[in-house]
This record gives structure tokens, sequence and C-alpha cells, in this order.
């Protein structure tokens, strides 16, 4: 009676490498001495093997190799760890989806993109939707909704969700490299006591607002829309407000807020603070170094009147490129690439690389202020009656400009983070010698 209800289907190509997952595991597992199959743990290098063993055996039908990812074959194990290293069926059971879509006919279905679309939604905001056939409104679950959206309707295309633009990494190019390397040596061949009277600078955006996981948010649009909905890297105003920030190794020594981007003239006014905060502080002044804002058109007159000149860091230049052999552009000039090996000449004195954030300690400066507003948010939502932090709405500029230099007092107020901070700046210099300048995939650094 069993059979008769379940709709057995040939095994697809991707059930069938889960099998032979599971089957070489077994097989490995029996072959190793010291497991015991009443053990929680799973073996190490048991992943790896397996999924080199099963990459390696051929299709009979197609006669390709199968293709298997680290993820599927952790999923698959770690599904047969669950079960007390049992047999879990390749096979989908598909009773619940087969006749999913006949739940709602078409104009339904037209409505439930309509609504994601137009509000916004994720796939778990639906709620419910009336539904012809059964005659009363209908729970929308995530997994219905996904299938609703994905497929082609109504001549309209699959609303395929769109992701944020990812941060574009630049600086790969050989000219970078020998930057940060130059960089490196440089500052190790100066010593502890020439980083200890280091000040740093960096300009960094602050958005208004709490996240208080890494989760990527999506927008569902109709394919070929994805492009214009890159709303993530453009926050709607009041949404985000400019902050400047000066340190040294005794904490936090000048910061402001501003709204506009930071233009030559508002940074020749910030210089003459810098140089005020460079005599003023307790540290022996050594050095100046800000991130590069116009390649190598910084305002010399003013850094050198207020800083010092020979005291500030300098712009290494930009990538040296030379003209493709067969490339061109469309007026016939040869297209411009970067040069496979860099033989540019540095300016001496002081120098900081671009592309090389980690090695201006602000950056981490900004990421502690940032984590210090997520514990200030989830310190006051503790309290009784909990503190209301505003999303949007009349005051929600005001009231995060406050909590931002609240955040801003409470980090400056903890010395040690700084002085641990510049006590391993040269440990991060050694890394990039190591790695001859290229980009370090530490997530630390």
């Amino acid at each position: 009676m069993a059979n008769r209800h379940l709709h057995i289907n040939p095994l697809t190509e991707k059930e069938a490498t889960n099998m032979l997952i599971q089957t070489t595991a077994f097989e490995l597992l029996q072959e190793d001495p010291t497991f015991n199959f009443g053990d929680d743990d799973i073996p190490r290098g048991l992943m790896a093997e397996v999924g080199r063993r099963v990459n390696a055996i051929q299709n009979p039908q197609t006669g390709n190799k199968l293709k298997t990812s680290k993820q599927t074959v952790s999923n698959v194990i770690t599904k047969m760890q669950r079960s007390g290293w049992g047999f879990v069926a390749p096979q989908m059971d598909r009773r619940q989806t087969r006749y999913n879509k006949t739940i709602f006919d078409e104009s339904e279905q037209v409505s439930i993109r309509t609504a994601v679309k137009e509000k916004k939604l994720k796939v778990g905001q639906l709620g419910t939707q009336f539904s012809k056939k059964k005659g009363k409104d209908v729970v929308i679950s995530s997994a219905t909704a996904r299938r609703i959206l994905k497929r082609p309707l109504a001549g309209k295309p699959s609303m395929w969700p769109a992701v944020p633009k990812r941060m574009k990494i630049g600086g790969r190019t050989d000219h970078h490299r020998r930057c940060r390397l130059f960089q490196a040596l440089w500052i190790i061949d100066k010593g502890q006591d020439y980083v200890d009277g280091m000040i740093m600078a960096d300009e960094s955006k602050m958005r208004f607002k709490i996240n208080m996981n890494r989760q990527v948010d999506i927008e569902w649009v109709y394919r070929g829309e994805a492009e214009e909905s890159n709303w993530y890297e453009a926050p709607r105003h009041p949404g985000q407000i400019n902050l400047f920030l000066l340190i040294s190794k005794n904490g936090i020594e000048l910061h402001e807020l501003y709204h506009k981007n930071m233009n030559k003239d508002h940074y020749k006014r910030l210089l003459r603070s810098v140089g005020q905060v460079s005599k003023d502080a307790d540290i022996d002044f050594s050095c100046y170094l800000h991130d590069n804002l116009w390649r190598g058109k910084q305002p010399a007159h003013e850094l050198n009147k207020f800083i010092g000149k020979g005291k500030w860091t300098q712009y290494m230049g930009a990538p040296c490129k030379k003209n493709h052999e067969t490339q061109t552009y469309k007026s016939g000039k040869p297209r411009r690439v970067d040069k496979p090996v860099c033989t540019c000449e540095f300016p001496t004195g002081p120098v900081h690389a671009a592309y090389n954030p980690k090695t201006n300690l602000v950056e981490e400066a900004f990421a502690e202020i940032d984590a210090q507003i997520k514990r200030n948010h989830t310190a006051d939502q503790k309290l009784t009656p909990p503190v209301k932090w505003i999303e949007k709405g009349v005051g929600k500029k005001k009231f995060w400009v406050k909590q931002l230099n609240r955040a801003i007092k409470q980090v400056g107020a903890n010395k040690q983070f700084f002085i641990k901070l510049y006590d391993g700046y040269l440990a991060r210099a050694q890394l990039y010698v190591q790695s001859r300048g290229k980009r370090l995939r530490l997530s630390k650094y």
C-alpha cells in the first residue's frame, strides 16, 4: 500500500552523488580502526577525502566526472551524523511540492509577487492569501513563496533575488603589492618608538542602523533589474553621517562629524587642529599617517605648515600601466592595462600604500565604535523599561548623533585598546613582509 502512494522517481545526478557520498563515507569510517560509530565527532580529513573520491568517479551515462562541493559533502555527512550514522535516503519525497502550485491559481500567485515587489518584503513576511481552491485564507510558507517568485509567471520573468553588490577589493596589482611591501619594510626599519609617536587619521560613513547579525538582506526583483536595485549602498537621508577620526597611542585625540563628503578646503581647516594635536599630545610625535584622499594632490603647503616637513605620509603613485598588445578601444587607441612587473620609484620619507587599510589603525577604531554602539543598544534593551532607539521619523538623526558621540567617548576612554593596537603594529607589518606585499587573507588584517 505504501508503494502505491509514494511517488518514486529515477535518481537525478545530484541524488546519485549524495548516495555515493554516503557509501564512500561509510567505507572510509569502517576502514578507520580508531573510529567508533558511537562517537559524535566527524574524523578530521574525512570530508576532504570523500569529496576527492566522489569527484574522481565517472558518470556512466554522460561520461563526465561527478561534481560535488565541500558544502554538499559537509551537509550530507552532517545529516548522517545526526541520524546516528544511519543511511539518509537521497531521493526527495515530492508529494508536498508536486501539486503545490495548484493551491493558488495564477491571479493569486500574481498578487503574491506584486506584494513582494511593491512592499519589498521577504518570503517570510507575506502572511496569508485567499485560495479559491480551498475557499479560505491559506498561510503562505517561505518555501511556497520562493517557488512562486522563482518561476516565470504570466509572461513575466523569474523574480530572482538581487543581493547587494559586494565591496570591490582592489589593490591586487604588482604595483600595490610593492607599495605595501615598501611601507612594511620602511616602518619596521623605524622601530617601535617611531610607531608609538605616530598619529593616524581617516574618514568613515557611519550609518544609522542596528544590524545585530551579518545576514545579507535580499530584494526580490525581476531578472534584468538587479543592477537597479542597489538600495544597500544608497541609504536614505538621514541614514548616515561622516566621521573624521584622529588617534594616537593615548586614544582618540580628535573627532568631527560632517554631513557631506570632505573637500580640500574642509581638510585644510582640519589640518590646523591636527597640527595642534601633534604639538599638545603626550607623545614624542614622529609622523602623521592619513589615507590618500587626493592621490598625490594633497595640500602640501598646509601639511608642511601645520604638521611639519617630512612628518606626513606621501602617496606612492598611481598603478603603473602599459599599452595592451592587441586590445584597443573604439577610438583605435590601445587599451591600458596594469604592468605585470612594477618598476616605479617610490618617494623617500613617510609613505602609506593605497589599499592597505589595516596599517591605518583608525580602521580598527571605527570597527570598535561600531561594536560599542551595538553593545549600548543591547544594554538599553535590557533596561526596565527599555530605551527605544529611533529607527525612522522625526528625531532620528539627532538621536543617532548622540549615540555616536556616546560610543566615541566610551572607546576613547579605553586606553588599553589603543596601546594594544600600537604594540602590535610591527607584527602586522611583518606579516606583509612574509607575504611579499600581497593582500593578507587573514580577516584580522
